[in-house]
């Protein structure tokens, strides 16, 4: 910490207004730091912020595409990190400037870690996954063998339109998982965003295939053109290198003082 205020107050000396973008930050660090000097520091957290505003403008994009509004969705995490609070933050703050309250956002927003789905009363949480924890209230209809609903439960019972993995696990978008989320939605839209590419979640070439060629995918990794059936599908990328040219031009032109989640 201390190290880190000597750079960035050094950073500011030398150029007046100076940018500083956090990268690659530990998940205990990353959040902490962000909060503390966002509000007087011109700077922002590449991987909570960066990766949250392009996930949320391909998401856009991907709902336009079924000809509905994210405030429609429900949204499933498989991966509880900064990262994925982050993106969720930004997701319910999109579905806010829609027209939903705070309250209605969040509940429809799902976080799942390791031990299962984000729930009330759940031990160990860091104070931004408490933000975002599902209330008890909201489970009683909900059917499930373990102490804490596992993805698959949650695709029966919550019925989401989205899922979204930043996990770094490959693999944990099963077969069984994604079935049951096309059971309950036509076209899912599905972003294994885990990179590199053996980090996975699932490859594209898997979902479509247990799809029957209907989900809309972007992935943090690239990938070339696939094929499904005889038709060639592009497998967008959602990468948080898309979001460097914006807000650094964007600060250099307006001469913020500050970078705003708006921003």
């Amino acid at each position: 910490d201390a190290f880190v205020e000597k750079f960035i107050r050094a950073a500011q000396k030398r150029w007046p207004g100076v940018m500083i973008q956090f990268e690659d930050f530990a998940q205990p660090n990353a959040m902490p730091l962000l909060k503390r000097y966002r509000d007087n520091v011109c700077c922002f957290n590449d991987d909570i912020q960066g990766t949250a505003a392009v996930t949320v403008g391909t998401l856009l994009a991907a709902c336009r595409k079924k000809g509905e509004k994210l405030r429609e969705q429900k949204v499933v995490f498989v991966g509880a990190g900064s990262a994925g609070c982050g993106i969720a933050e930004q997701i319910i703050m999109q579905m806010k400037a829609e027209g939903l309250d705070d309250a209605t956002a969040r509940s429809q927003v799902f976080m799942i870690d390791r031990h299962g789905l984000l729930t009330e009363g759940m031990e160990g949480l860091r104070d931004f996954q408490q933000a975002l924890v599902q209330k008890k209230s909201a489970l009683t209809d909900w059917h499930y063998s373990s102490e804490y609903a596992t993805l698959v439960d949650v695709m029966h019972c919550a019925k989401p339109g989205i899922l979204i993995g930043v996990s770094g696990v490959p693999g944990l978008f099963t077969e069984q998982a994604i079935q049951a989320m096309h059971k309950g939605t036509k076209s899912p839209i599905i972003f294994p965003l885990s990179n590199p590419i053996k980090q996975i979640e699932a490859r594209p070439e898997q979902i479509l295939e247990w799809t029957k060629g209907q989900a809309i995918i972007a992935t943090g990794s690239p990938f070339g053109e696939i094929e499904y059936k005889g038709k060639p599908y592009h497998v967008a990328q959602c990468n948080n290198a898309y979001i460097f040219p914006g807000i650094g031009l964007g600060v250099i032109a307006s001469k913020a003082r500050l970078i705003s989640d708006e921003m």
